[in-house]
């Protein structure tokens, strides 16, 4: 075969193919600088990417220069608070910040700034990392929490013990008491034997009550979102004892929506619409359909939506969609009067 007849791979050719194509058609429009990687950009675009992209970059960095001097704000109060109380202490900034020298105790000093959720709730985060949260990476952490202003809003001295136990990466304390997922607890009342009690737990000379001490605040801490369950568990089931108790009031009064209110009524055993509530399975659909359409009848009077009928009985959602047909069940349950 001759050379001018010897054809070129065909991938090789592709490749130069597409970039004659664009040499060409950048050269038509004038986008023919600047070419990166195989993109042809209009020089005012690549000056407009590069400004936003260094704007971007100035605030990232103001943003970790300003974690970083409230870090260091923290750890100067803590010092300057534990020096009023006769402590002295000094800086370490490795697995923690501070060592009391004098009694052998270890503090981590953390800091967080007041945000606000999508839900409108005010928190404080604070994180830990792989190292702190290992078996007695040191004694107590010192969460501070900042206002905007970065005036000190609260302070919270939680055990290690409890980081390592939980072995969670971060902790989001409410800034205020509310209703959250449970009626009767949330972050702010958890953290409430932890929160501004002072720093003369580190003037404790004996070291077996200084253990003791961390210890009973630990046990209490993991404690308290079991006794929480039960709490709200046994008010849950006395609310709905009442008579002519409806779920629009049930999802007012403990601030959560229809379908975890019908969850927990479910999981609790309490009676939805007539009768205790019993499961029924319909694993396959052979005609016979006059119990399941009594069923889903029940449960629409109960006030379950479709969603929630569909869980409840078992069948495809086609046999489903079939059977609420036949009974003129309406598609959206918006301005149904739920009992």
């Amino acid at each position: 075969m001759t050379k001018n007849t010897q054809k070129r791979p065909y991938r090789v050719f592709c490749l130069t193919h597409r970039t004659a194509c664009l040499q060409r058609f950048s050269t038509i429009i004038g986008l023919h600088k600047p070419y990166i990687l195989g993109l042809y950009k209009p020089n005012n675009m690549k000056q407009k990417h590069d400004t936003q992209t260094k704007a971007s970059r100035l605030e990232r960095q103001a943003e970790m220069l300003r974690k970083e001097l409230i870090g260091k704000l923290g750890e100067y109060y803590v010092q300057s608070e534990l020096t009023k109380v006769g402590v002295d202490s000094v800086s370490i900034d490795k697995t923690f910040d501070l060592y009391l020298w004098q009694r052998n105790h270890r503090i981590e000093v953390k800091t967080s700034y007041l945000r606000t959720r999508k839900s409108g709730t005010e928190v404080f985060t604070f994180k830990f990392s792989e190292e702190q949260r290992m078996k007695d990476a040191f004694d107590y952490a010192v969460c501070l929490g900042f206002n905007r202003d970065d005036t000190i809003n609260v302070i919270y001295i939680i055990p290690q013990k409890y980081i390592h136990e939980r072995g969670l990466r971060g902790y989001k304390i409410s800034a205020s008491k509310e209703k959250g997922r449970f009626s009767l607890c949330d972050s702010y009342m958890r953290f409430d034997s932890c929160r501004n009690i002072g720093f003369d737990i580190f003037t404790n000379d004996n070291k077996s009550s200084f253990t003791r001490r961390k210890n009973t605040v630990t046990k209490k801490l993991l404690q308290f979102e079991k006794d929480c369950k039960k709490e709200f568990k046994k008010e849950f089931i006395a609310f709905f004892k009442k008579e002519h108790v409806t779920i629009d009031e049930a999802m007012k009064y403990f601030n959560l929506g229809r379908s975890p209110i019908i969850k927990y009524r479910r999981k609790f055993g309490i009676d939805v619409g007539g009768g205790k509530y019993k499961r029924k399975q319909y694993r396959y659909f052979d005609g016979d359909t006059e119990d399941l359409k009594k069923e889903i009848l029940r449960l629409w009077d109960a006030g379950l939506p479709r969603t929630e009928i569909y869980k409840s009985v078992k069948v495809g959602w086609r046999v489903m969609k079939q059977l609420c047909d036949e009974l003129d069940l309406p598609h959206r349950s918006k301005g149904r009067k739920f009992k």
